[in-house]
């Protein structure tokens, strides 16, 4: 049996990460009335200038109404230390710096959280009439992967759930960017990785709503919607086995992208979606592995729990590439997935795969989830091979 037993790295050996979260902002213009005065929080004059919130918002261009949301969450953190901009501005300063009518340059965006517009989202269909909406999404800054780093987090995402009314619903997501800190990834890293979430996608797939989970792709939002596979024709060892005989990441990122043998189909992770920044990069996530299938949170412990797996999954790999790993472990890890890319979920279950990566207290809150989900509660075996049926049933 097999227990990841994380050893401690030094502070500047630490994994980067970076989030980025999305939502419908609602907002109305001063002398509308309330529709729901009991839900609190500021609803007027977030889309017209700070320092004239009596301005009718139809006298503003929509990029204009757009730029006054976003600058008034950066104040709503600036005002609590945080070093926030608003994407629309930034583009603004950032051209005129370049055609020379701004005398300093902008901060570069990756030591800042960012406001931006995401058009993938969509407004809530119940409400869509009772506010004025917006699309917004916030990416965090290049972070360090510590405890400190995830309190900052919590302390952004309460300011802006207590200051506004936000909706987060089937169009939003969850984008988790985890990066080798100050190092890039190695190939023996990135084979580990693969193998790791080929093997146990399935069992990861129950972190997710259903709507978010490949199986089940959603026709209300095609663009989150996520491919069906077909059975693949090699097998999941065959498969496995062309993972660890990947010599390059462009092989690996093909695999993932265009062989149909891969039921992953590389959905559930990106590596490398643009092109990577010239040396020396300023961005430590210009390398950087995507996980985008969790559905839309701003709840602080949620986010945190799905942070830990993902870098839990990158931290495993990486430990079992690394120079200090011996022979028996790198054997034990190859042997552990092998054990289980073929077998039955039902046996081995995502609780026990986090339990296994030393992830107890995640381990406990999604069984706990999964408990009150009946379309991810498990088929109860039957005596009888013929039969079986589901628990709660």
């Amino acid at each position: 049996m097999l227990n990841f037993e994380l050893k401690e790295v030094e502070w500047d050996e630490r994994l980067g990460f970076g989030l980025e979260f999305e939502f419908a902002l609602a907002t109305l213009p001063l002398g509308t009335k309330d529709p729901e005065p009991e839900q609190g929080r500021q609803i007027y004059s977030i889309d017209v200038p700070l320092d004239s919130p009596e301005t009718d918002p139809n006298t503003l261009t929509d990029i204009d109404r757009e730029l006054n949301v976003q600058l008034h969450i950066v104040n709503a953190a600036a005002t609590k230390g945080f070093r926030v901009a608003s994407q629309i501005q930034l583009e603004r300063h950032r051209k005129a710096w370049e055609n020379g009518d701004l005398q300093t340059e902008p901060e570069p965006s990756d030591v800042q959280w960012i406001v931006k517009h995401d058009d993938t989202i969509q407004f809530p269909t119940a409400q869509i009439d009772t506010y004025k909406w917006y699309k917004v999404a916030i990416c965090t800054p290049a972070l360090m992967f510590s405890p400190w780093n995830l309190r900052h987090i919590w302390d952004f995402l309460r300011i802006i759930t207590n200051r506004y009314r936000l909706n987060c619903n089937q169009s939003c997501a969850l984008h988790v960017h985890v990066s080798m800190g100050k190092k890039d990834f190695s190939l023996d890293i990135l084979k580990n990785l693969m193998g790791l979430i080929f093997t146990f996608e399935r069992q990861l797939e129950h972190c997710h709503p259903p709507y978010r989970i490949h199986k089940k792709p959603s026709s209300t939002f095609p663009h989150e919607g996520l491919p069906s596979m077909r059975p693949p024709a090699r097998s999941e060892i065959a498969s496995l086995a062309a993972i660890f005989r990947a010599t390059s990441a462009a092989e690996l990122v093909h695999m993932f992208s265009s062989d149909e043998h891969f039921r992953l189909r590389y959905h559930h992770i990106g590596f490398l979606d643009e092109p990577p920044p010239p040396p020396p990069s300023p961005d430590p996530l210009a390398r950087r592995i995507v996980f985008r299938q969790h559905q839309a949170t701003t709840s602080p412990e949620r986010i945190e729990r799905w942070l830990n797996v993902c870098c839990r999954l990158v931290e495993v790999a990486r430990q079992m590439a690394s120079a200090g790993a011996t022979a028996e472990e790198t054997r034990a890890f190859r042997a552990f997935l092998l054990d289980h890319v073929s077998g039955d979920v039902e046996d081995f279950g995502l609780v026990m795969l986090l339990v296994r990566l030393g992830l107890v207290h995640e381990a406990e809150e999604y069984g706990m989830e999964m408990a009150n989900r009946p379309d991810f509660r498990p088929a109860r075996r039957s005596l009888n091979p013929s039969a079986s049926y589901r628990v709660g049933s």
